[in-house]
Parts: structure tokens; sequence; C-alpha cells
């Protein structure tokens, strides 16, 4: 369930992604941050 639901997200994440490039940095840190969270993989450290 929680796969389909990321897929979804990733999915329309990617769409709004591309079609926005003002918000090129925030988001790829935000979606990075996202795939790392889901997979428990992280190559870099969390930023706040």
């Amino acid at each position: 369930m929680i796969r389909i639901l990321s897929i979804t997200f990733l999915s329309h994440f990617f769409s709004s992604f591309l079609s926005h490039d003002t918000y090129d940095n925030f988001k790829s840190k935000m979606l990075y941050e996202y795939i790392a969270n889901m997979t428990g993989f992280s190559r870099i450290p969390h930023q706040k």
C-alpha cells in the first residue's frame, strides 16, 4: 500500500517538478528526502 502511494506521489511530483522550473532546487531536496525516507536510504545529511 505504501509503495502504491509513493508511486502515485512520485508521478505527480515529477509532473509538477518538470513543469515548474522555479521550484527545482526546493523540490529536488524534498524529493530526495522523501525517497530517502521511503527507502531508508540516504547519501546526504538532512539539512534544515
